[in-house]
């Protein structure tokens, strides 16, 4: 049954931070576009952000209980649903808070029809239908004794809950080139520790910068920040900015925090210098300084392990920026709406256009693509620009989008040479290993088939990519030739 309203049970404190309330109100406002009532339950904590919540159009219920009191606010939580006649089969409840575990949800669960937990630790049980750990991790199973078995598990970067102006936004810029004095700061919502003045001090000592930097409502000391900045002959300041995904977009790298700004970065291309400034971002920076996405410096700062990391930024910009899109696409608020209101999975292709430039390009160059590829090396942007340009042009090209759900999930692209249309195809990483390959290619076929009708399609497969070989095969071509590491495939249809 598809929930008509979703609640949402999440805190944000001088101390805890605005991640937590940022990614709610991002999977609210996709649950708003799709016609779902949501609606906020908050404990008043000093740097709470209600009235950022009630601003972006929602309603929020303050709750009474103290924070170190969990179980009672789930007492008062469903006293509340129940007075308020909200309580039923048509309700969901998005839970997300590191105070909040299993004990919990139970006793709220009687009130719902399922319940989402978001969570990054896997440090405590959860009684949930949904858990979403949208963090990037090498580790396996972290969640496997902490939810019930039929429990559905959302992992990694694709879920990641960003905002749909990231999305818009990416794709209309242009990916930029490196530039060392455009750097873009930010050290969490709250900063209660004031990092940023003191990045910015570092930053006076090393050099040349313009920076532009981003400060919650809540920050502790923000005429020291101004102070800081005015050593600067170009600089910017935005408090509680609404513009987040423009100034990314004009920014070329970025210095700050390595909390849940990290997806949003990553998705707009800006590589950066993550600094694990809170004891739940060690483990997130550690695994993409080590999966290569992102550069690292610790606390206390020092200006000669700074000044490495910019030497190296400077080197890996191009590589740190393509595997970050790649990572993060943008799409993850609504893959998570997707399975929190059931809806039926939908399969359909459209011919490509120029708003796919940006992820088009995320998909050539993602790592599995790269490695399939008959050149392995990344595409520099400029020469993907111009290739998607004449692609578009020619009548002897056709592109295609694959869209599952509502959500684009690959490409397909035909091209005429000798009285043959060849093939190449790719299969967004989110939905790899589905058997969505086979299915794509017979989408693609019925629609070049209904335009031109009798086809003659072929397509070269490196002999040792078995996957390929095998949705070829089941879609009815004929492997024709193995020859030097590369198999000829072919079909009349």
């Amino acid at each position: 049954m598809v929930a008509r309203s979703c609640i949402f049970r999440v805190d944000a404190s001088s101390r805890i931070g605005s991640g937590h309330v940022m990614r709610c109100l991002a999977l609210a406002e996709e649950l708003r576009n799709r016609e779902v009532q949501c609606k906020f339950y908050c404990l008043p904590l000093s740097g709470h952000l209600m009235e950022l919540i009630r601003a972006r159009g929602f309603v929020v219920q303050p709750l009474e209980s103290t924070p170190h009191n969990g179980i009672q606010s789930a007492y008062e939580l469903r006293k509340l649903l129940e007075s308020e006649g909200r309580a039923g089969e048509s309700l969901n409840l998005v839970v997300d808070h590191y105070g909040i575990d299993h004990q919990w949800e139970s006793e709220v669960r009687p009130s719902v029809n399922a319940i989402l937990a978001i969570d990054d630790l896997a440090d405590r049980k959860h009684d949930c239908n949904i858990l979403l750990d949208q963090n990037y991790s090498s580790r396996t199973g972290r969640y496997r004794d902490l939810i019930p078995e039929d429990a559905v598990f959302l992992q990694g970067p694709g879920y990641a809950l960003l905002r749909s102006e990231f999305r818009a936004v990416r794709t209309a810029h242009t990916i930029p080139g490196f530039d060392l004095r455009n750097v873009l700061i930010f050290f969490g919502g709250t900063d209660p520790d004031n990092y940023t003045s003191i990045a910015l001090k570092l930053l006076a000592s090393l050099g040349d910068f313009a920076p532009r930097v981003m400060v919650g409502a809540g920050h502790p000391d923000i005429p020291s920040v101004r102070k800081a900045l005015s050593g600067f002959a170009h600089q910017e300041l935005h408090v509680q900015s609404q513009t987040v995904p423009e100034l990314m977009a004009q920014s070329s790298w970025y210095f700050g925090a390595g909390g849940s700004i990290t997806w949003e970065r990553l998705c707009m291309g800006l590589p950066g210098i993550a600094v694990p400034v809170a004891d739940n971002q060690e483990e997130l920076v550690h695994e993409l300084s080590k999966g290569g996405y992102t550069l690292r410096v610790d606390l206390p700062f020092s200006a000669q392990t700074l000044s490495q990391q910019l030497d190296r930024l400077g080197k890996e910009y191009g590589a740190l920026q393509q595997r970050g899109m790649s990572l993060v696409d943008g799409f993850g608020a609504s893959r998570v709406s997707n399975e929190l209101i059931n809806v039926n999975r939908s399969i359909d292709i459209r011919p490509a256009t120029e708003n796919d430039l940006t992820i088009l390009f995320q998909w050539a160059n993602d790592s599995k693509t790269r490695e399939n590829a008959f050149q392995s090396k990344p595409i520099p942007w400029s020469d993907h620009v111009e290739w998607f340009s004449a692609r578009l042009k020619s009548s002897d090209s056709r592109i295609f989008i694959f869209i599952v759900d509502g959500l684009p999930a690959g490409q397909i692209r035909f091209d005429l040479k000798f009285g043959e249309w060849w093939i190449d195809y790719g299969i967004d990483r989110q939905y790899r290993g589905q058997g969505l390959a086979k299915i794509l290619l017979k989408c693609a076929e019925a629609w070049m088939k209904a335009t031109f009708g009798h086809l003659r399609l072929r397509a070269e497969v490196k002999a040792q990519n078995s996957a390929s070989l095998k949705v070829f095969e089941a879609s009815g071509y004929s492997i024709i030739s193995v020859d030097g590491g590369v198999a000829s495939c072919e079909k009349d249809a």
